[in-house]
């Protein structure tokens, strides 16, 4: 019987590959173990009809039953893999696209980042040209003071050299020091009240300007204002003995 189940299914299957070679053995231990059932007892003897008939019925529920494994446990059918391939190829072309999104974005931050870079370098530039331009300034203002005393040093001294000439001419033995003690010794000649508890009066040597044997450009203060004098001054006999206030201002 076995014989002719196994040529039953190769006759019937036999360009249909719906049984491995794991499942025909699985089919025909059960034909045996049946066969094994019954051994001992009276049977009807099968004709070749109804043994045809038995493996076609017997293997078309067996076939029903593979067909049914088959499909819920096939992992690598051509549609699963179709399914799992799409997949993955949906997947590799999002990450493609992704970084291409990726690489666009950086790309772009690179162009600003340049962009940033070459700004900065022309910044440092016109700050080194700055910087020269600026020494040079500093360079020829430093010249122009230093120049600018010296000049006022030198006519400073003219005036004074021509000063004290004319005061001795005018019989005035003191000389330029002599006639600043006395208008610092005269105050009441500023028109000016002083502020706060101070007192106007010409403070400093310095700031008193002896222009010739008659005229003085004086500057006054009371520690909180300040202000200053054309004055005219009269020498008789070696002395001076009188003082004029020709026009003065008050620096508030």
């Amino acid at each position: 019987m076995d014989k002719r189940i196994k040529e039953g299914l190769h006759a019937y299957f036999q360009d249909k590959q719906l049984f491995t070679k794991d499942l025909e053995e699985r089919i025909m231990m059960k034909s045996k173990s049946r066969s094994k059932i019954h051994k001992g007892k009276k049977t009807f003897k099968f004709t070749p009809i109804f043994s045809l008939i038995a493996t076609v019925v017997i293997f078309a529920g067996l076939t029903m039953f593979a067909l049914a494994e088959n499909q819920t446990t096939k992992p690598n059918t051509p549609n699963n893999q179709d399914e799992v391939a799409g997949v993955s190829q949906s997947d590799e072309v999002e990450q493609k696209e992704a970084i291409q999104q990726y690489k666009a974005e950086i790309e772009k931050y690179k162009t600003e980042v340049n962009k940033y870079i070459e700004e900065n370098d022309k910044l440092n530039h016109e700050l080194v040209e700055l910087k020269s331009v600026n020494k040079e300034l500093v360079t020829e203002n430093e010249n122009y003071m230093k120049q600018l005393k010296e000049e006022k040093t030198n006519a400073s001294n003219e005036l004074f050299n021509h000063t004290e000439k004319l005061l001795k001419n005018a019989g005035y033995d003191d000389g330029i020091a002599g006639v600043r003690k006395d208008l610092m010794s005269n105050p009441d000649i500023i028109p000016y009240e002083g502020v706060l508890g101070g007192t106007m009066n010409f403070y400093s040597e310095e700031d008193i300007i002896v222009l010739s044997h008659e005229w003085v450009f004086a500057s006054f203060e009371d520690g909180h204002n300040m202000g200053f004098a054309l004055l005219k001054y009269t020498i008789e006999n070696g002395k001076i003995v009188k003082w004029e206030l020709v026009d003065s201002y008050l620096w508030e």
